[in-house]
C-alpha cells in the first residue's frame, strides 16, 4: 500500500467509527419515549407486544436524536463538542436510564394489581354452573319464541 491509501483507509475508518458510536443523547431521548410508552393505556398489552412497542420507540426515538443532532451541527447554533454539552448529554441520559426504570416498575405494579383484581373478581362473581344454567334458560325461552 502507498502512504495515500493508507491515510484514506485511516480516514474511512475513522469516519466509520464515528458514525457507529452511540450518542448519548439521542439514546436518551429513545429511552424516553421508551419510558412513555409503559404508560397506562385502555388497550391492555400483552408483554411480547409492549416490547416490540417499546423496541420500536426506542429506535424511531433515536433516530429523531441523531436527526436533531445533525440539524444542531448543520445549523451551527453551538459547539456540541464542548466538555459541558457532553456532561450534560451524560447527564440527560442517566435521567432517562432512571425514567425507563421507574417506569418498568411502576408497569410491574400495575399488571401485578390488574391480575389481582382480576384473580379477586373472578371468585366474586357467580360459579360457572350458575351462569350455564342461565344461558341455557336464555336459549331455551329464545328458541320458543317467548
Amino acid at each position: 500500500m502507498t502512504a495515500g491509501s493508507t491515510g484514506l483507509m485511516a480516514a474511512l475508518r475513522a469516519a466509520l467509527a464515528r458514525s457507529f458510536r452511540l450518542s448519548p443523547f439521542a439514546l436518551a431521548i429513545g429511552l424516553l419515549f421508551f419510558a412513555a410508552s409503559l404508560t397506562p393505556s385502555l388497550i391492555p398489552r400483552s408483554p411480547p407486544v409492549q416490547g416490540i412497542l417499546g423496541g420500536m420507540l426506542v429506535a424511531i426515538g433515536y433516530m429523531l436524536g441523531r436527526l436533531a443532532e445533525s440539524l444542531w451541527r448543520y445549523m451551527e447554533i453551538a459547539p456540541r463538542d464542548t466538555r459541558a454539552a457532553r456532561l450534560l448529554s451524560w447527564l440527560l441520559l442517566a435521567l432517562a436510564v432512571a425514567a425507563a426504570i421507574v417506569g418498568l416498575l411502576k408497569d410491574e405494579d400495575r399488571r401485578n394489581s390488574l391480575a389481582r383484581n382480576a384473580r379477586s373478581k373472578a371468585s366474586d362473581d357467580e360459579s360457572w354452573e350458575s351462569a350455564a344454567g342461565k344461558l341455557v334458560t336464555l336459549y331455551g325461552s329464545l328458541r320458543n319464541g317467548h
